[in-house]
Formats: structure tokens, C-alpha cells, sequence
């Protein structure tokens, strides 16, 4: 799953979720796909790890998805929506990301 998300090959991150590979898997470094994802700037593996669980939560120090999505706006603008979706009436996400 992080080779997909380093590499931007959307079709195995699909296959790997499909099974049964958790998109919160964290590699030695403590990293998520869905970091690597927006790290290595490969915007469909990103938005498929979300779609399929993919926490934008989980930190690698005191760094967590929303903090690298703030660095491409096609990113930012995708977690925006996913997190309005997944809570609507929040309206404060990115400050409840540090927390």
C-alpha cells in the first residue's frame, strides 16, 4: 500500500484495499499512505484512501494529513469536502486536526 501511494499506481492501492489492506497502515517511518499519497503529490490514490477509511487524524509527529494538504490546494479542497461530508455541521476540522 505505500509503494502505491509513493508511486501513484492507483490500480494496486485498489487491489490492496480490496484485500483487505488497511489505508491507516503506518510504515516504519510512521507514515500513512495517505501522507505518502499527498507528500509524493498523487491526488487519485489520495481521494481513493479516503473513500476507502483513510484518517486524515493520524499524525507522523506533530504532522497529520491536513498539515501537508495545506501545501497543494487540489488536496486541501479534497479533505475540506471529505470531512464536510463525514461531518457536516463541523465547521472547525482543521483546528480539531491538532488536537
Amino acid at each position: 500500500m505505500h509503494y502505491a501511494a509513493r508511486a501513484g499506481h492507483l490500480d494496486i492501492a485498489a487491489r490492496a484495499l480490496e484485500a483487505g489492506q488497511s489505508p491507516n497502515a503506518k510504515s516504519k517511518s510512521g507514515r500513512t499512505p495517505l501522507i505518502i499519497s499527498v507528500q509524493n503529490e498523487h491526488f487519485d490514490v489520495f481521494a481513493l484512501l479516503l473513500e476507502h477509511g483513510g484518517d486524515p487524524k493520524i499524525a507522523v509527529g506533530d504532522k497529520d494529513c491536513f498539515h501537508y494538504a495545506t501545501y497543494n490546494d487540489k488536496f486541501w479542497n479534497r479533505l475540506q469536502k471529505h470531512v464536510a461530508k463525514a461531518n457536516p455541521n463541523n465547521l472547525n476540522f482543521a483546528e480539531e486536526s491538532n488536537q
